[in-house]
C-alpha cells in the first residue's frame, strides 16, 4: 500500500510543478511549453502506476501477460502516431520544431504504454 501512496503523491506533486509552470510560461510566451507534455505524460503515469502498484508487486503469469500485451499494442500505436505525425507535417497542417515533435511522441508513448496497462489489468 505504501507505493500506492507514493505515486498518488508524486502525481499530485506533478500537478501542481505542471500547473504552475504551464500557467507562467503560458502568461510570459502565450503558446504551450514544450515541457508541459512531459508533465502530462508524468501525471498520466504516476496515477497509472498508482493503481497498478498492487497488482504488480506479485510478479506472475497475469502481469507479465499484460506487461507483454501493453507494449505490443504500444509499438502499434506508436508506429500509427508517426505516420500520422509525419503526414500532418508534409502537408503543412501543422509547424511543429523537432523539439516539440521528440517532447510528443516521448508524452504519447508514456501515455500509451500506462493507459494500455490499466486497460488490461481490467480485462484480465
Amino acid at each position: 500500500m505504501g507505493y500506492r501512496k507514493a505515486y498518488l503523491f508524486f502525481g499530485c506533486i506533478f500537478i501542481i510543478f505542471g500547473g504552475f509552470h504551464t500557467t507562467i510560461y503560458i502568461i510570459a510566451e502565450e503558446t504551450f511549453p514544450v515541457m508541459g507534455y512531459t508533465y502530462i505524460a508524468l501525471i498520466i503515469m504516476c496515477f497509472c502506476l498508482s493503481y497498478l502498484a498492487p497488482q504488480f508487486q506479485r510478479n506472475d503469469e497475469r502481469t507479465k501477460f499484460i506487461r507483454h500485451k501493453a507494449m505490443l499494442y504500444s509499438f502499434f500505436s506508436i508506429i500509427v502516431y508517426l505516420i500520422v505525425l509525419m503526414a500532418l507535417l508534409n502537408l503543412n497542417v501543422i509547424a511543429l520544431s523537432a523539439l516539440q515533435v521528440v517532447s510528443l511522441l516521448l508524452a504519447l508513448s508514456f501515455i500509451t504504454v500506462f493507459l494500455s496497462m490499466v486497460t488490461l489489468s481490467k480485462l484480465y
